[in-house]
């Protein structure tokens, strides 16, 4: 029974059937009034939903240790999933997330599980769906270890001949290197290193002073500054003096006769940067 206030809430019961009727009678007296639904109507099952996973869904390569989005789509009404994850094509799987939000989307960090047959599953968590809506990836993606860093001298690098006093702009590019580098010469061949600085951003290149150290025996090595990654020329380049001003005689220049102790004036062109 419940108080005759003209409303009632009911939970409806999982009888699907469309030949339904509510009747509601006072329960004081035998006999008293009461009345019925005047025309039949309906009790049908939750609506399924669908889930549709829509990334990772086949192809990708994610790389360990990066955190990627998990992206689905929804039909119905689910309000949690779960989130596992395959590496061996679907024999066995892991929980990514046990209770997660169904907004869509979740960021996951990939594990540092290499393969090459991976999936993602999202199933809801709905209890009164049956079967539980559920979807995985269309094919399988990859999981990869990031590439190691890697720093590469492009200048000087080998058969270079660099001046004296000159300037001179090393070259290099780093992949998945970030920090600051070392740069060092050599001019025996890699026997013995001098700082050309300690600590360069690593942006590639570094604009320097050429050393007077002429050798024919050069070369340039760029690291992190914790010492590695790094990189030497691939060949050895040179380092020479700068090129003598040349200074012309124009007289005397032979077959002249000058008489002892007279003045004679000596010409010849002298380039202004004797």
């Amino acid at each position: 029974s419940t108080e005759n206030d003209g409303s009632f809430n009911w939970n409806v019961p999982a009888k699907p059937s469309d030949n339904c009727l509510v009747r509601i009678s006072e329960t004081d007296e035998d006999g008293g009034p009461s009345d019925i639904s005047d025309a039949v109507f309906s009790i049908v099952s939750p609506v399924p939903g669908s889930i549709n996973v829509r990334s990772p869904n086949g192809g990708e390569s994610w790389v360990a240790g990066s955190t990627q989005e998990i992206k689905w789509n929804s039909t119905g009404d689910i309000n949690k999933v779960t989130i596992k994850y395959s590496t061996d094509n679907g024999t066995t799987w892991k929980a990514i997330a046990k209770n997660a939000a169904n907004n869509h989307s979740y960021n996951w960090v990939v594990p540092d599980v290499v393969s090459d047959e991976c999936l993602v599953r999202v199933t809801s968590n709905d209890s009164d769906l049956d079967p539980k809506p559920s979807d995985v990836s269309n094919a399988v993606f990859s999981i990869v270890l990031p590439s190691l860093p890697e720093i590469k001298v492009t200048a000087p690098n080998g058969g270079e001949q660099l001046v004296v006093g000159s300037r001179f702009t090393i070259t290099w590019y780093a992949t998945n290197s970030r920090e600051d580098v070392k740069i060092e010469y050599s001019i025996n061949g890699g026997d013995t290193w001098k700082e050309i600085t300690s600590a360069s951003e690593n942006d590639g290149e570094y604009d320097c002073i050429v050393p007077d150290k002429p050798s024919d025996n050069c070369l340039v090595r760029i690291s992190e500054t914790g010492g590695q990654p790094s990189d030497t020329s691939d060949g050895v380049f040179s380092i020479v003096p700068p090129s003598p001003s040349d200074i012309t005689v124009i007289s005397p220049n032979g077959g002249e006769t000058w008489t002892v102790g007279s003045s004679q004036k000596s010409n010849g062109p002298v380039p202004a940067a004797l």
